[in-house]
């Protein structure tokens, strides 16, 4: 535990870059450590003699054995006539054309460009002129509008926040922010919105109301509109909607209560910074602490309450640290408190680990009772007779233990994976067993307490010492931080045992997993049992899901069959899915944090299964008893609940990248929207405020990605790249793809890099894939995926390239969707392997994407070269800039391998090993791959130049490995040399080469970013690759200074000055000599390849 604190200690330190374990510990300790710093993503290395002197150092940054670090420049790779198509004719006759400076102090017209501050553009071209969604408000009156009074259902008036009504009412009325706390299920997502809306019509202030209650994720915003909308029933069917991406349902003049994610609502302030659309701002599970929500605290606290005294803002959760959040607006702001007590209607049992091993040994020697469904308290009506069993005597036996009474060969395979081979006497956690006698039933609503007399029944020790036995068996098999499926599954059929359905399908079971895989695994393995297929209605609660499909978890079941849902921690807010009874909590989840550790890193995403905090646990247990009397099932220990897990989970923003909100951060200051001086200071007002050192080094990624200005008296300003990557990023789309997306436009591949983000917008893989796939399923999906890179790539040249099945998948599915019916689209889904709900969603993003790029002057007719990027058939020449723009988009994400080697591993800047995702196209040993094995046999890849790259779209540190996401092989090294790194190279000075004969060559060295070193055998051919690099990014820059000229300028087509037109011609003739060199290189490839 305490190397464990210790790391995560140093990983979360942004001012700390390493430190050092003590020498006292010993070989077993060592691993140990060595083992969990390559989980959180950091450098681990041993020094001193042995002994006493022997010392661990740990750091965020690869050293040597001295504790030096390494040096990243690689051996140097050669370009010339004999491995790359070298400077062919096309490219003489540009350079002939518009030939080099002749002395290098004279400036080169063409590349006399830089992305010099926004501000210094003129002022007529800043801002971007959009209007808001809402028109402001009407200034508060003293009510001269139609006073309406509205009677609430009398099921409201029963909630226990009802009593609090008038104490909420004042508080807000005398007050500009206002922290209120109540238990889960007291109604404060439904009712405290209702509260105020009820009051302003009463005072005749319609039209000076518009309240906004925000929630930190989609589904809760969905289901909260639509259950507030019943209770309104008889008003205006606009007055209250629902707004989040890709599915709203408001009236911007008409409704007055809108909920909506916290996301959408920073959009809409981006066009109404001081928020005059609005009267009222609810925070909703504020406890969260997402990025956004911290974000817009931040706005509230500095800005917005500042300059709006009417406005009313409310910050809401169960579990909420209201003396926290209440001292952060002081002493500006009074933010008075109210604690509402009582919360769920219904008792809820808690059960722990060791509960749940007790009742599951006890139910093995004697059946718990059949609760009755027929008396007071019951979940419906029935009998025993209904009950759809889970056991059958699959006549499967364990050859380690011994065990029998499986359910199936899932149960019987998921046993082996973790039999020791102790006798099946002992406690055995995989047989499932068969009830032989009836018990007597008992009343639903004395369910708890029977199961607590059953537990009294038995021992302390003996729960303990099945505690020890099991914590002991996931020690040694290193599950803690697993789900241990087995034991879920046990669970599941003791709950449909001994708790049966009535006739109305009451007592649904809500299971909480920390992942998709989780949660796909668990689906499937329950759906491939015909037996737990039959009794479960399975519904998925996850954020990749659609609004659509994840409406399923709220539907009636079919008849005599039981709700089974399986969620992430989606289902621990604002939810309330009335017919759950059962709650099992495994108390983990998915956390990601940055584990970039300098602004020269690549940056890296840790992936981690961790255990929940306290507060999470009883938001997942408040959501049984909402509706009757339940029970939460927890599968972790008392003991773990009271003394490991943290209170409240570390806030977002302190495990986030932070480029995207700075860049936020950064427009909001250059359009003076609200008064922020500096980024960096603004940041810092958090409430958990990140680090500095995190902060200067996201300023400075942006820095060298050339979105802020790194010279001058403005130092991190915006430039005209930030602004565009700035407004790209607010529709959702990361820094990485904003840039993709511009590049993509500028090479004349518009289109398909949008169809490309859209595929890697966080969504789901189109593709089907789960934990657990069988080799034949596998097999078939890349084949799917094959078949589309075979029937898309030029001949002779097969891509191995994620990003290219991705776009070709989704182009196919488009020309589907366009001409098919829904059955042929289904049809054609089933053919290629791929998800038609999540092809359907990625529809919803690419139409939205397309409008946003639009707004900003973005789309394939205002490309600066129209490059036929063809469908049938593909060419080099189509081919060509969809990976140039790859190769210049996604760097820095590039990785390497060296030359003669055969391992599968890939190597970053850091010289850090990284693998492939196993699904990968790069992946594959394809028939482009240029490695070979060395002469001797070795297959060592430690030495020599790289003769492979890729790049890629993430990077995830696991428990074990570094794993990249999507990724494409470049099968010219040209690709490499004219497109990646920054502007800025080096041209070193010539050295001599010895020759067997005794005569010395000269060469010359091209440096990219002290990294990617390239020989060259003339000072004038490393001089013009140089060139021509700098031409191409001042290129890149006058055609965003066109793209923001035209959208800011009004009536009609701009004029071009002689020297526009000039400058424009030269710019197209460029883009079209360097796609022609790399097609030339491409059918190189593709000869050398047949």
């Amino acid at each position: 535990m305490e190397i464990h604190a210790a790391l995560q200690a140093l990983v979360e330190d942004g001012e700390r870059t390493e430190m050092s374990f003590p020498s006292s510990f010993d070989n077993t300790q060592r691993r140990y450590i060595h083992s969990m710093a390559q989980k959180y993503g950091l450098f681990s290395k041993s020094s001193g003699k042995k002994g006493a002197g022997r010392f661990i150092h740990v750091a965020k940054v690869k050293k040597n054995a001295a504790m030096e670090e390494v040096s990243l420049r690689l051996p140097a790779t050669a370009l010339n006539a004999s491995t790359v198509e070298w400077f062919p004719p096309v490219v003489r006759e540009y350079m002939d054309r518009y030939p080099a400076p002749i002395m290098e102090e004279v400036v080169d017209p063409w590349s006399a460009k830089d992305l010099s501050p926004l501000a210094s553009v003129p002022k007529k071209h800043q801002g971007r002129g959009r209007s808001s969604l809402f028109k402001p408000l009407r200034s508060q009156s003293k009510g001269t509008g139609v006073k309406v009074v509205r009677t609430p259902p009398v099921e409201a008036t029963k909630l226990p926040v009802y009593g609090y009504r008038e104490q909420i009412l004042e508080l807000v009325e005398r007050n500009q922010i206002v922290v209120l706390s109540g238990d889960t299920g007291c109604g404060k997502s439904t009712q405290i919105p209702q509260f105020l809306l009820d009051d302003a019509l009463a005072k005749g202030r319609e039209e000076e109301t518009r309240i906004i209650c925000t929630q930190p994720r989609r589904i809760s915003a969905i289901s909260l509109a639509e259950r507030v909308s019943r209770e309104r029933v008889g008003q205006d069917p606009k007055e209250v909607g629902h707004a989040i991406r890709f599915d709203s349902s408001f009236d911007a003049k008409k409704s007055k209560l809108i909920f909506c994610t916290t996301g959408t609502l920073l959009k809409w302030l981006n066009n109404d910074p001081l928020a005059r659309g609005f009267s009222h701002i609810i925070l909703d599970e504020v406890h969260e602490r997402d990025q956004f929500t911290d974000f817009l605290l931040i706005l509230i606290k500095t800005s917005i309450l500042k300059q709006r005294p009417d406005l009313k803002v409310i910050l809401m959760s169960a579990t909420i640290q209201v003396e926290k959040f209440s001292q952060y607006f002081q002493p500006d702001f009074p933010a008075p408190v109210l604690q509402m007590v009582g919360g769920t209607n219904f008792p809820v049992t808690t059960l722990f680990l060791e509960d749940v091993l007790a009742l599951l040994e006890s139910d093995r020697s004697s059946p718990l009772p059949i609760m009755d469904n027929s008396r007071v308290g019951r979940i419906g009506g029935g009998s025993s007779s209904q009950v759809a069993t889970a056991s059958v005597n699959s006549g499967l036996e364990c050859p380690l233990c011994g065990g029998a009474n499986f359910a199936d060969e899932e149960a019987f395979g998921m046993h082996v994976a973790t039999c020791f081979g102790e006798p099946s006497e002992d406690f055995e956690m995989s047989s499932v067993p068969e009830p032989e006698v009836a018990a007597p039933a008992v009343p639903v609503a004395a369910m708890g307490d029977v199961l607590q007399a059953t537990l009294n029944e038995i021992r302390d020790d003996a729960k303990e010492g099945m505690l020890s036995s099991y914590m002991a068996q996931q020690d040694a098999l290193r599950q803690d931080q697993a789900v241990d499926y087995d034991l879920l599954l046990q669970l599941l059929f003791l709950i449909n045992r001994t708790f049966p359905l009535d006739k109305d399908g009451k007592g649904a079971i809500l299971v909480f997993l920390p992942g998709w895989e989780e949660i796909s695994f668990m689906e499937r393995t329950l759906l491939n049992s015909p037996t737990t297929a039959a009794t479960y209605e399975i519904a998925l609660l996850h954020s990749r899901l659609s609004a659509q499909e994840q409406r399923r978890a709220f539907m009636i079941p079919p008849h005599g069959k039981r709700k089974l849902v399986l969620a992430t921690n989606i289902a621990e807010t604002s939810l309330t899915i009335e017919d759950v009874v059962f709650v099992v909590d495994c108390g983990k989840s998915k956390q990601t944090h940055a584990l970039a550790a300098t602004s020269s890193s690549s940056f890296v995403m840790g992936l981690q299964t961790t255990w929940v905090a306290r507060a999470n646990c009883v938001q997942r247990t408040g959501r049984a008893g909402r509706v009757r009397a339940g029970i939460c099932f927890r599968l972790f220990s008392k003991s773990r609940y009271e003394s490991s897990m943290k209170q409240f989970m570390l806030p977002e923003l302190l495990t986030t990248p932070l480029e995207e909100l700075l860049l936020q951060i950064k427009l909001l200051q250059f359009e003076k929207k609200l008064h922020i001086r500096d980024a960096k200071e603004f940041l810092l007002e958090a409430m958990d405020a990140p680090s500095e050192t995190s902060i200067d080094a996201s300023l400075q990624r942006l820095g060298d990605m050339r979105a802020l200005a790194d010279t001058g008296r403005d130092h991190q300003a915006l430039t005209l790249l930030g602004w565009h990557l700035g407004h790209i990023c607010t529709g959702g789309v990361s820094v990485q793809m904003a840039k993709l997306l511009l590049w993509g436009h500028t090479f004349g591949c518009f289109d398909a890099i949008v169809q490309t983000t859209c595929t890697l917008s966080g969504y789901r893989d189109p593709f089907i894939s789960f934990l657990g796939m069988s080799p034949e399923e596998q097999r078939q999906v890349d084949a799917s995926k094959k078949a589309f890179t075979r029937n898309g790539s030029p001949p002779n040249l097969i891509l191995q390239s994620d990003h290219f099945v991705l776009w070709k998948a989704f182009e196919a599915y488009l020309d589907a969707r366009a001409r098919a019916s829904f059955k042929a689209k289904d049809a054609f889904c089933a053919r290629n392997k791929l998800h038609r709900q999540t092809l359907d969603q990625l529809v919803s993003i690419y139409k939205q994407l397309q409008q946003d790029m639009d707004t900003m002057g973005l789309s394939p007719e205002t490309q600066l070269v129209a490059t036929p990027v063809a469908r049938m058939p593909a060419t080099v020449e189509s081919v060509a800039p969809y990976l140039m723009a790859l190769s210049i988009g996604m760097y820095p994400n590039a990785l390497f391998t060296r030359s003669g080697g055969v391992s599968r591993n890939w190597t970053s800047k850091e010289k850090v090993k990284v693998k492939m995702d196993g699904t990968s196209m790069a992946a594959w040993q394809g028939a482009n791959s240029q490695k070979h094995k060395r002469k001797n046999g070795s297959d060592r890849d430690e030495v020599g130049p790289p003769d492979e790259w890729l790049v890629y779209h993430e990077m995830m540190q696991s428990e074990r490995t570094r794993l990249a996401k999507y990724g494409t092989k470049l099968p010219s090294p040209l690709l490499q040399a004219l497109l990646m790194g920054s502007v800025e190279t080096q041209v070193i000075e010539k050295y001599d080469v010895e020759m067997d004969d005794g005569y010395a060559l000269s060469k010359w060295l091209l440096v990219l970013d002290d990294w990617i070193v390239y020989e060259l055998d003339s000072a004038d051919e490393a001089r013009w690759l140089a060139l021509l690099r700098q031409r191409l990014h001042a290129t890149f820059i006058r055609h965003l200074e066109r793209l923001h000229a035209n959208t800011q300028h009004s009536g009609g087509t701009r004029m071009l000055s002689e020297v526009d037109v000039q400058l424009r011609q030269h710019d197209a003739e460029l883009l079209h000599v360097l796609v022609s060199w790399v097609s030339l290189d491409l059918r190189r490839s593709a000869r050398y390849s047949a």
